[in-house]
């Protein structure tokens, strides 16, 4: 149905179709979680509230004031996640899967709106990366999903394959959901590392991007690996050691926290916290126990988010390096940025900086946004996360999504909706498509 309607828009510019099949998934979404069959007996949800869940599933977030497990029964729950598979990876991707499996040949408007939903500089090999990433994601998730298993069936029974099944797929699709809300959720795991560890291995290769995971696996080779392979694994290993230091040393003597713990779980669970606070969204913790500069540290990494062509969201990994490479190359004196040996073109570094603005601009106007509607007396620290964490998809909360009025639940399900979009389609939408060949005079003007 969502196709044909879809199609029937053939007119539209590709990057409004993309908005066009993001919105009408998470409109479906919200229909089908109104249904009855949809939650449980004697619970009857609100419009906003189910609607605020499909966008927050769509878009990968997790953000959620609703107990999943609580409101919604075993066909809720399924669809649910059947629907954040389709979120991860993407609208047009979940076609172009329907349109091969159904023997369908895949036109090129097509493949152009794949080109455009995962960024890619040419429509040519899109069905065959198309192909390779379900297959991967398959692969993966299942090999995800017996691991969990053999440590959730010796506790719940037969549910433990189910409850497998659940966290693979939000932890690869970085969505965050938790359905273990009567045992503390995954933060009842603090002292099991084996969950854990699978969780962030799995939400691991969900955040680093299909295009690496695709590169390593045709490759394996550092010294063949594609420079966007090579600064995604550096970069995201850079800021895992970094933000997992920085959480032992900030957390790991806080009694609200991690201080029980043995310093073998206090690194694990800084470790987590290191990569929940960029990809899956899963929480540790009660958010408003951790110190201020903890919850300005996570802003940052919400803020940086996984790498491009992923699960996650924020402004991509890729993005930070290249600003980084930037300016020390100006500090330097240098007119080139060069990184492994090679250059970094002009318009890499203009796409990384425009990202920034972009982003940055876009948080504020959020938080401004909930600021002004904020009625129940939060901080504005508060509002910071919850708007950070909506725009890059994360999901974490500091505790005041299910308090927030309904402008402001609003605001955050726009947040969701554009952080999923992305940037880059947008700028795809609202971009001027004439080509200008006028080049015009060159004056200096004085900065800083």
């Amino acid at each position: 149905m969502i196709k044909s309607i879809i199609s029937a828009l053939g007119f539209f510019h590709r990057g409004f179709l993309i908005m066009a099949g993001f919105a009408l998934c998470m409109l479906f979404c919200a229909c089908v979680l109104m249904l009855p069959v949809s939650q449980n007996g004697g619970v009857h949800l609100s419009f906003l509230d189910v609607l605020f869940t499909a966008v927050s599933v769509i878009s990968v977030t997790g953000l959620s004031y609703i107990d999943i497990e609580k409101e919604f029964s075993l066909f809720g729950q399924i669809f649910i996640m059947i629907m954040s598979e389709i979120g991860g990876l993407g609208i047009m991707t979940a076609m172009a899967v329907w349109g091969i499996s159904t023997g369908k040949r895949i036109q090129l408007r097509e493949r152009l709106l794949i080109k455009d939903s995962f960024n890619l500089q040419t429509p040519s090999g899109v069905v065959w990366l198309v192909k390779r990433i379900v297959t991967t994601t398959l692969w993966i998730e299942c090999i995800s999903s017996i691991l969990l298993s053999i440590y959730f069936v010796p506790q719940y029974g037969w549910k433990g394959i189910y409850l497998g099944c659940w966290y693979s797929v939000a932890s690869f699709c970085n969505t965050g959901f938790d359905i273990l809300g009567a045992e503390g959720g995954v933060a009842g795991l603090m002292s099991h590392p084996y969950p854990l560890i699978i969780i962030y291995l799995t939400s691991l290769l969900g955040g680093v991007g299909f295009l690496v995971i695709n590169d390593v696996i045709d490759k394996r080779s550092w010294r063949k690996f594609q420079l966007n392979t090579k600064i995604v694994i550096t970069t995201g290993l850079f800021l895992t050691v970094v933000s997992t230091v920085a959480f032992l040393c900030l957390e790991g003597e806080n009694p609200a926290s991690m201080a029980a713990l043995s310093w073998p779980d206090k690194v694990v669970n800084a470790l987590f916290m290191a990569s929940s606070s960029r990809m899956s969204g899963f929480s540790m913790v009660d958010m408003t126990a951790l110190k201020p500069a903890t919850l300005l540290l996570m802003i940052a990494l919400m803020s940086v988010g996984t790498g491009p062509v992923s699960t996650g969201g924020g402004i991509r990994t890729t993005t930070l390096a290249v600003l980084y490479l930037s300016t020390a190359s100006w500090l330097r004196g240098r007119h080139q940025v060069v990184v492994y040996h090679k250059r970094i073109p002009m318009q890499v570094l203009y796409k990384a900086l425009n990202i920034f603005f972009i982003y940055s601009g876009f948080v504020f106007l959020t938080t401004f946004a909930m600021l002004v509607c904020n009625t129940g007396g939060f901080s504005f620290g508060q509002i910071l996360f919850e708007s950070v964490s909506a725009f890059s998809t994360v999901g974490l909360t500091a505790g005041v999504t299910a308090q927030l009025n309904t402008s402001c639940k609003i605001i955050l399900m726009i947040a969701m909706f554009i952080g999923r979009v992305g940037i880059m389609t947008l700028s795809i939408v609202f971009g001027d498509r004439r080509k200008r060949n006028l080049q015009f005079p060159e004056e200096n003007i004085s900065i800083g």
